[in-house]
C-alpha cells in the first residue's frame, strides 16, 4: 500500500497516472525505496541548492510522508528481493529473514506472483535436476567457483567475474551454462542474489 500511495502523492494534481501491475510496479518500488534511503534533511542545508532544487526535496519529503502507513519506513528487504525470496523459500524461512510482522506483506507478495500480472522476466523456478547437456570445461570452472568462495551475493559475483577473466572464457557462455544448470533457461533475474539464498551444496549437486 505504501508504494500505491507514493504513485499517487509523488504525481503532479491533474496529471493523469500510467501504471501496470507488471515491471511498473517494481521499478516504482525501486523508485520509492531509493527515495526513502535518501537524507533528505541534510539535503536541504546545502546552501548552494537553487529555489526549484530546494522544492523539488520538500515536494520530495511531503510524498514520502504521505506515503507511510506506519511509523517504520524502510524494511530489511527490499520489494524486488522479496519476491525472489517468494518464489524459492519458505514462509517460515522467510519471515525468519523480514519479521513475523511482515506476514501480510508476503502473503500480499504471494498474491501478486501468482496472478497474471507477475512480470515473466522475474519468475524464478530452481531445478531439482539438470535438462541440458553443460559445457564440460565451465562446469567444472563454476564448481571451482562455488567450493571456494564466500557465500553471500557480493563475494559469489565477483568470483563469477574473476572465474571468466582468469580462464578466458566468453562471459556469455559462462552465464549462459549458468542459467541452464540453475533455472533450466538460458538468462533470467540476477543470479548472483539467488544462488546466494539456495544453499552451496544445492547449487553444487545441480553442476554435477
Amino acid at each position: 500500500p505504501e508504494i500505491l500511495r507514493y504513485l499517487i502523492a509523488s504525481t503532479k494534481p491533474k496529471k493523469a497516472i500510467t501504471f501496470d501491475a507488471g515491471m511498473s510496479l517494481v521499478e516504482l518500488a525501486d523508485e520509492y525505496e531509493r527515495m526513502l534511503s535518501r537524507d533528505l534533511e541534510k539535503e536541504l542545508q546545502d546552501e548552494s541548492l537553487s529555489r526549484r532544487q530546494k522544492v523539488a526535496i520538500e515536494d520530495l519529503e511531503g510524498a514520502l510522508r504521505m506515503s507511510k502507513i506506519s511509523e517504520r519506513q524502510q524494511d530489511n528487504v527490499s520489494f524486488r528481493h522479496l519476491a525472489m525470496l517468494a518464489q524459492i523459500k519458505s514462509d517460515e524461512e522467510i519471515l525468519e529473514i523480514i519479521g513475523a510482522s511482515s506476514k501480510n506483506k508476503l502473503s500480499r507478495m504471494r498474491n501478486w506472483i501468482e496472478g497474471k500480472h507477475f512480470p515473466d522476466q522475474l519468475k524464478i523456478e530452481i531445478l531439482d535436476n539438470p535438462k541440458f547437456e553443460l559445457d564440460q570445461n565451465i562446469k567444472q570452472i563454476l564448481r571451482n567457483v562455488f567450493s571456494n568462495c564466500e557465500w553471500n551475493t557480493e563475494s559469489i559475483s565477483n568470483s563469477i567475474s574473476e572465474a571468466i577473466k582468469e580462464n578466458e572464457i566468453p562471459a556469455r557462455d559462462c552465464y549462459r551454462n549458468l542459467y541452464l544448470a540453475i533455472l533450466g533457461k538460458e538468462k533470467g533475474p540476477k543470479l548472483a542474489p539467488i544462488l546466494s539464498e539456495l544453499s552451496r551444496e544445492k547449487v553444487l549437486s545441480l553442476l554435477h
